[in-house]
């Protein structure tokens, strides 16, 4: 074949493969407009007691006036449905363990270890013992979301891509989603304390104390609790002298870097006003997973309400905000939720029964069926026993449950709800601390200058043990007495000697903290610095730009220890060489955590493997 007739050749195929993607994204393209909502004209949209209205400003926040509350969702679920049906779906299943039939199963690596928690059946349960009211505002909002569907020229450009059918939505789905939020926030297995009893069973509680300390002397507590550091393990637990680490072992095994959830929120109080700054971090996603609304409502006969914030596609109401009257905002609390149990087996049929309480019981297998899009379902297995799912074996063999408050349904309510309508900080506490659901530190302010902490969710009363390490129940005299009482929760009020801030940390030492129990909080050093910066404002002041200014700081203050350790470390082995360069570029940084700084970069990346 002559060269000229290959050349003709290969651009007749550049040719085609052009056409042929130009083709796909043509499709693409036009799946895409077609199903973009309609956003003018006039619509009837089935329930409403009066006519609404529905806006988007410039920046997409939608806007919407109706008559009362019930017809504001219905409208807001229209929106939501509208603008992130498929992200709804996705939470909804992802909840269930339920993305197989929507992907494959591709999907039941992320479905096998939901499916058995069986939230869509607790979900009912949580749905059906909500009161009237509540369930009146999920049923509005279902049915808009179900309308938001129907009005779209075409279903959603994800389900053409995946050949499938947006599925309707029905009420347990919106407390499906609360329990997306659980499992993205919570420990869904005891993984925090099965980590932490490998380690003091390998090394002793003295290693626990000092890799894992729970209170620490830079620490940012509201209470202001501190201790110094324990000391480290005697040479006979840990001695790197004589045995130092392979490092290229040690490479092999420092997992990749995983985002934080990173939330922070304040308050500050000055003059009889409060302020009140939050910024709840979740996975950074397109779309985000927040969904900016104002919603507009006539108290009949009382004045208007308006809300402004961010709601959740999938649920009704205002999740943060303000109602013009209060304004609050969460962080995740890291509060004990869940107890490993060590489970004692009756020796004379150890394969089928255990002991608990002078008894034996037999060992429950529970069976889910994971529907699977293009193939056959699938079953997955679990053993339970009275205390939860059985999650693994101690170091010894020993079989170990998992008891968590959210198998139990009384563990979620939709109390979030009822925040839309609190005038006073007092009435939103009272609502906070009775809140089912994944516990947050939650903080709100009002217009008379008050501003309290507390924080919210159901958590365990537990009886003769504190939860740290897994123990046996089998006795009687260690185990859980249902949930604690709402009286029992710790509240700080705000006052001008006493700001209250967030960024994931240590809360309260003591007993609060005891109570309150650890499954990993953040290291204090963020906290610490919006800490730092509260104190360091004017008494008096009720500048804005300065709480802004707080809230956007982008200094990574943490950093600057471990740089002076890594230039003095690195100056000393390494005096000359190619190494002065690296050295320089650290010496170079500028105290920012910037993306584009290479010497934030490398202390970060160097703190990690260290």
């Amino acid at each position: 074949m002559n060269k000229a007739r290959v050349m003709r050749w290969t651009g007749l195929l550049a040719s085609g493969l052009v056409l042929v993607v130009l083709g796909l994204f043509a499709w693409a393209w036009h799946q895409v407009e077609n199903a973009l909502p309609p956003l003018d004209g006039e619509r009837v949209l089935p329930g409403l007691s009066a006519p609404s209205s529905l806006q988007r400003d410039a920046q997409g926040t939608v806007i919407i006036t109706a008559a009362n509350e019930i017809d504001a969702n219905r409208l807001l679920g229209f929106a939501h449905a509208q603008d992130r049906f498929f992200q709804m779906d996705l939470l909804r299943r992802r909840a269930a363990g339920e993305l197989s039939g929507l992907f494959g199963s591709v999907a039941l690596p992320a479905d096998k270890p939901v499916v058995t928690h069986r939230f869509r059946g607790l979900a009912q349960q949580v749905f059906a013992a909500e009161p009237a009211p509540h369930r009146a505002l999920v049923e509005a909002y279902t049915a808009g979301v179900n309308a938001g569907v129907a009005s779209l020229p075409r279903k959603p450009w994800e389900y053409a891509l995946l050949r499938t059918e947006p599925e309707p939505w029905r009420v347990e789905d919106s407390v499906l989603v609360y329990y997306a939020l659980v499992l993205d926030l919570q420990d869904s297995n005891g993984s925090y304390e099965k980590t932490i009893t490998t380690l003091r069973d390998f090394m002793g509680p003295t290693a626990v104390e000092f890799f894992n300390p729970l209170i620490g002397p830079a620490d940012s507590a509201l209470d202001g609790t501190r201790v110094n550091l324990a000391p480290a393990p005697p040479p006979r637990v840990v001695d790197l002298r004589q045995s130092p680490p392979d490092p290229a072992a040690l490479s092999a095994v420092v997992p990749p870097e995983q985002p934080t959830i990173g939330s922070n929120a304040f308050v500050h109080l000055s003059a009889q006003r409060a302020t009140l700054a939050g910024d709840p971090h979740l996975g950074l996603r397109v779309p985000n997973t927040w969904y900016r609304a104002q919603l507009n409502w006539t108290l009949p006969p009382g004045p208007s309400a308006q809300l402004n914030g961010a709601t959740l596609p999938g649920v009704p109401g205002l999740i943060i905000g303000s109602n013009g009257h209060i304004a609050w905002s969460f962080t995740n609390a890291t509060v004990d939720t869940g107890d490993l149990v060590a489970v004692d087996l009756d020796p004379h049929a150890p394969d089928i029964l255990y002991r608990h309480d002078n008894a034996s019981y037999a060992f429950e297998t529970h069976v889910d069926t994971i529907a699977v899009k293009g193939g056959d379902p699938v079953q997955v297995e679990s053993t339970w026993t009275r205390f939860g799912p059985l999650v693994g074996v101690s170091r010894f063999g020993q079989p170990l449950a998992y008891r968590w408050t959210f198998h139990d349904a009384a563990a979620l309510n939709l109390n979030t709800l009822d925040l839309n309508h609190a005038r006073t900080v007092d009435a939103a506490l009272t609502i906070a601390t009775g809140n089912g659901m994944p516990p947050q530190n939650f903080f709100v302010a009002d217009t008379h200058g008050d501003a309290a902490w507390t924080v919210t969710g159901r958590l365990p009363q537990r009886r003769g043990f504190d939860g740290k390490y897994p123990v046996s129940w089998s006795y009687g005299d260690r185990g859980w007495d249902g949930f604690q009482p709402a009286s029992a929760r710790p509240i700080i009020h705000a006052s001008p000697q006493q700001n209250l801030w967030s960024g994931n940390q240590r809360p309260l030492g003591g007993p609060p903290s005891q109570r309150l129990g650890d499954a990993g909080f953040d290291d204090p050093e963020r906290a610490a610095q919006i800490e730092r910066d509260l104190a360091a404002l004017p008494p008096d002041t009720e500048a804005v730009a300065a709480l802004r200014a707080i809230q956007l700081d982008h200094r990574a203050d943490w950093a600057h220890r471990w740089r002076d350790l890594l230039v003095t470390t690195f100056e000393r082995t390494f005096p000359t060489g190619p190494r002065a360069e690296f050295i320089e570029r650290i010496k170079a940084w500028d105290g920012q955590a910037d993306a584009r700084s290479v010497g934030y970069h490398l202390i970060r990346e160097w703190h990690r493997h260290l």
